[in-house]
């Protein structure tokens, strides 16, 4: 599984996937966890100012007992990453789109 979105819902998602035993591979997400995204994601307040995406992808290690790539980026715009989020894109069975924009679910879904 990869996890697009690590924000309040893709937290949420990775978590309840880790728990029911589903492997999750990466998660990808370009924002930063802020104070005030507290009150609904996953992640507690020692993660705050950490890339949310390496953030996730450590609490998910914990729980799976396996690693999970954190990869901090936009989808739409990954610079410096392309390559390496192109490849877990392409390695992917199941893309979870917790992004919450239109453009990434377009994105993803001409990519088979």
């Amino acid at each position: 599984v990869l996890l697009i979105g690590a924000g309040a819902i893709g937290s949420q998602i990775g978590f309840h996937l880790a728990r029911e035993g589903y492997p999750i591979d990466a998660v990808v997400d370009g924002d930063r966890l802020l104070p005030h995204n507290l009150a609904r994601h996953a992640l507690f307040s020692d993660a705050v100012g950490l890339p949310k995406a390496m953030a996730l992808a450590h609490e998910l290690s914990g729980i799976r007992g396996a690693p999970v790539e954190g990869i901090f980026a936009d989808v739409l715009a990954p610079g410096s990453v392309a390559e390496k989020l192109d490849r877990t894109l392409e390695r992917a069975d199941v893309i979870v789109d917790a992004s919450a924009s239109v453009a990434v679910s377009r994105y993803l879904s001409d990519l088979t």
